[in-house]
């Protein structure tokens, strides 16, 4: 009886330990993807105004630049936390992923038959679905540096 008592008590006492271990970890990732949001409005600020109408084509270059702005973020914190040997490796796999990401958004956005062609509209979706997965890799990028600093 003592034993499954202990044993409980133990279970307890590690699962409490467990949870001081990971309680930063949650804020940390809460920060970096502040951050993470923070440096994508500000490229969208820079690049794209908050006017009433703008062309698609416009629209379209407008994101591409804001995206290149969140890239360059990107590649700057790659550059804090990786050593120089594999910074180039990182930076190659994401410009397969850049690659992969719009034709596979591209594919889904134009050649689905159940999707409805909406012209230019269709390519700005495409960027729009590449910003989401910038922010994503920011967001991590800028948690493994919060990670060593902490």
């Amino acid at each position: 009886m003592y034993k499954y008592v202990l044993m409980f008590l133990l279970g307890g006492i590690c699962a409490y330990m467990l949870s001081l271990i990971f309680q930063p970890n949650a804020k940390i990732s809460k920060s970096a993807e502040n951050k993470a949001e923070a440096i994508v409005l500000n490229c969208r600020r820079q690049f794209i105004p908050d006017t009433d109408y703008i062309p698609d084509v416009r629209q379209r270059q407008l994101v591409y630049q804001s995206n290149e702005c969140i890239k360059k973020e990107l590649v700057n914190q790659i550059k804090k936390i990786f050593p120089e040997k594999k910074q180039q490796k990182i930076l190659s796999n994401i410009n397969l992923l850049e690659k992969a990401n719009l034709q596979f958004y591209n594919s889904l956005y134009t050649e689905n038959k159940y999707v409805l062609s909406a012209g230019t509209l269709e390519l700005l979706l495409v960027q729009t679905s590449w910003e989401k997965t910038l922010q994503n890799l920011l967001t991590d990028a800028i948690f493994q540096e919060e990670l060593e600093h902490f």
